[in-house]
């Protein structure tokens, strides 16, 4: 009956702490996607030389890293 009469009392505690939590998921979410980039990059420097293969292979490669 309190909670009915009063909805403001756990409805704005709770909002708040979903708040948190969708911001704690997308934190590691972000922070997950950024070390796969990083690794992606990493495989990158290490597998295709710049100085080494032609721009036209270059410029492919670079297409499919951005559709991955």
């Amino acid at each position: 009956m309190l909670l009915n009469s009063h909805p403001h009392i756990m409805t704005i505690p709770y909002t708040a702490f979903h708040i948190l939590w969708f911001y704690f998921i997308e934190l590691i979410v972000v922070n997950t996607h950024i070390q796969i980039h990083q690794i992606k990059m990493i495989r990158y420097r290490n597998f295709i030389h710049p100085h080494t293969t032609p721009y036209i292979q270059m410029d492919q490669i670079r297409k499919l890293f951005k559709e991955t």
